[in-house]
């Protein structure tokens, strides 16, 4: 959910189910916590923004999702 130019909200899903929900349960509340501006997102590669250790791939296809969905929105 983008609420005034920020993402308010947010909810990953990983299938099939593997070591994502670390990294999703970790980065959701971090994104949604407005502690990483869209700006930051969008202007970042995926491998240089935060991660979970033990859950790298997973945090890099979120970060990609993430983009590829705001870039869907206009954003």
């Amino acid at each position: 959910t983008i609420n005034n130019g920020k993402i308010t909200a947010i909810s990953g899903d990983q299938s099939p189910a593997s070591r994502g929900y670390m990294a999703f349960n970790q980065i959701d509340p971090y994104v949604s916590g407005q502690k990483i501006t869209i700006s930051t997102i969008k202007s970042t590669s995926s491998s240089a923004l935060p991660y979970v250790s033990g859950a790298t791939f997973s945090s890099i296809a979120y970060w990609d999702s993430l983009k590829t969905a705001l870039k869907k929105a206009g954003i």
